[in-house]
């Protein structure tokens, strides 16, 4: 065989393997529900890695200079980085550069009003008014402080979550437990749990670090074990089967964040691919049923309408403009305290637990399409991988803390628990921040 025609069958073979890894990659993008059946979990599961061939492709493309390969490989090496690059840019369901510099300009025209508004009543006050106003406005920020300060019963707008797959119960308590002292951690949820484990978990003391605790009831169904959730504060509500999906129940606890906002948490395992692949899949949807009812705000309307407010507030000066000063700040105080009102959300959901997915499978995105954020994703500081725990490298992203509503994740951190093959996963939630995406 002469070397033109070797040439031409190597060139003929990696033209093959690529299409066949770009098959691959648009896997990824097949409706929700059609990547519930064996191996597509699994070889979805793999994407993230085809960067690794898309670097050879395009290396040997320069090599024996197809310059038409090399833009495919090349193009091909960008695609299968995109979601990845998630990780460490933003979030997926973040908006679009020109929404997100739309609502940058919404939110600070907002603030300036609100502000300019405040500043005109206070010069047109006398300085005898603006010395009487003073009392009030300190009992008001008083008030507001009492509001918004945690208490024994409550989470505080800060809030530290940690979850692991326990592995049939044989992660290592008495870690476990360390760690819920040394992170200060305010609620923990646990997956493949054992009535042992429980009791081993109580033995190193739980219990007193996280007295209050609801589990889902075991059943035959379950996969690996029951789950559960641990609290530092006393539930308002508790179930131990919050949604149905076919797999381990799905306990939740509803806390009080302060005396306007309350989160409901839930512990959630998914049957893995393997158990019931259909099973899976109707698992990741399923826990859209969480968000369901819940005054979920969407953040642009809330722009909009704190936008709207600061502009009727400029209106009520100017009707008050001929009375005096105390009734033109109570106007301001007023309006400036409804805009605070509905700026803050009413419900936070989060969702805790081994999904036995990523943002590459679809059923997995039409989760986070029902309001669910992830925290790896919203703080965009790198994936957090937290399986198989024996490897350093490949490790693939399966567990998650998700979240709804205007809230912040910082401080995302995977790390080793013994016993089981699965990181721990822990995020601070703060829940009135205005920064979520």
């Amino acid at each position: 065989m002469n070397p033109r025609s070797s040439l031409e069958t190597m060139i003929a073979v990696l033209w093959i393997l690529l299409v066949i890894c770009l098959i691959w990659l648009m896997l990824t993008e097949l409706p929700a529900g059609w990547d519930g059946h064996l191996p597509l979990p699994y070889v979805i599961a793999l994407s993230p890695f085809l960067w690794i061939p898309a670097v050879i492709f395009t290396v040997w493309g320069i090599v024996i200079q197809n310059w038409g390969f090399t833009l495919c490989a090349a193009a091909f090496l960008i695609a299968s980085t995109a979601r990845g690059a998630a990780y460490i840019m933003n979030d997926l369901k973040a908006p679009n550069t020109a929404q997100a510099v739309a609502d940058h300009i919404a939110k600070n025209k907002a603030r300036k009003a609100l502000q300019q508004a405040a500043l005109d009543a206070d010069l047109t006050a006398t300085h005898n008014d603006s010395a009487a106003a003073t009392a009030p406005s300190d009992a008001a920020a008083a008030d507001a402080t009492a509001v918004t300060a945690a208490t024994p019963t409550e989470l505080g707008d800060t809030c530290r979550f940690m979850t692991l797959n326990c592995r049939f119960g044989r992660a290592q308590a008495s870690h476990i437990v360390q760690a819920v002292r040394t992170r200060s951690i305010d609620v923990l949820a646990c997956q493949e749990m054992s009535d042992s484990f429980v009791a081993e978990l109580e033995a190193q003391g739980i219990n007193e670090l996280l007295p209050f605790h609801e589990f889902g009831h075991e059943h035959n169904n379950d996969n690996g074990g029951f789950n559960g959730i641990w609290s530092r504060v006393k539930p308002t509500m508790t179930m131990h089967s919050s949604c149905a999906i076919p797999a381990a129940e799905v306990p939740a606890m509803v806390l009080p964040v302060d005396e306007q906002t309350t989160v409901t948490v839930a512990s959630a395992h998914t049957k893995s691919p393997m158990r019931g692949c259909v099973q899976w899949s109707q698992g990741c949807i399923g826990l859209g049923e969480l968000v369901k009812g819940l005054p979920i705000q969407d953040e642009s309307a809330q722009d909009e309408a704190a936008l709207e407010q600061a502009e009727s507030i400029a209106s009520a000066i100017e009707e008050v403009a001929e009375t005096d000063a105390d009734a033109k700040l109570a106007a301001v105080a007023e309006h400036i305290e409804e805009s605070v009102s509905t700026a803050l959300p009413q419900n936070v959901v989060v969702v805790m637990g081994d999904l036995n997915s990523s943002i590459v499978h679809p059923s997995f995105r039409k989760l986070l399409s029902f309001g669910f954020h992830d925290a790896a994703l919203s703080e965009a500081k790198g994936k957090h991988p937290t399986y198989p725990r024996w490897l350093r490298w490949p490790r693939i992203v399966l567990d998650h803390i998700l979240f709804t509503g205007h809230t912040q994740a910082t401080d995302v951190d995977s790390f080793t628990i013994a016993g089981t093959d699965h990181l721990a996963l822990t995020a601070t939630l703060h829940f009135h921040s205005k920064q979520a995406k």
